[in-house]
């Protein structure tokens, strides 16, 4: 009995301190992992409209909507956010649209899309993709 409790109480202190130590690891990669993405999100956007000088994030949309139209269209895809493309002088080239299509084989893919506004579609840009490096991976 003493040892079964000597040895439950070991268990406790490994977990515990490999659980203090996750939690360390985890406060410290977390800022520079946003910063990561944050880059790569607007690289993403530059991309898919390089004309564009900035980009303001439209927060006034109604995502919801949006989502469910696509929806009842038959796509398996979900607007994650809506940023506008604004040229040096000021006005709106178009808009960027980050997307998450849950029909990937190896998992969701996340993309951003550049529409102009005339409506056609100026480029796109992947942001994350886990499909077979020599399938899925070739996609334009």
């Amino acid at each position: 009995m003493k040892t079964m409790i000597k040895e439950a109480a070991i268990l406790f202190l490994i977990t515990l301190v490999s659980g203090c130590l996750l939690g360390a690891v985890y406060s410290v990669t977390k800022t520079p992992i946003a910063e990561a993405k944050q880059r790569a999100k607007e690289a993403a956007c530059k991309e898919v409209f390089a004309d564009a000088d900035s980009f303001a994030l439209k927060e006034d949309l109604d995502l919801a909507a949006g989502n469910t139209y696509l929806s009842e269209q038959g796509y398996k895809v979900e607007i994650n956010e809506v940023s506008e493309a604004v040229s040096a002088d000021g006005s709106v080239l178009g808009y960027v649209i980050t997307l998450t299509d849950s029909e990937g084989y190896g998992g969701d893919i996340q993309f951003s899309m550049g529409v102009r506004n005339d409506g056609t579609i100026n480029a796109i840009s992947f942001l994350s993709i886990s499909e077979t490096a020599g399938l899925g991976m070739k996609a334009d």
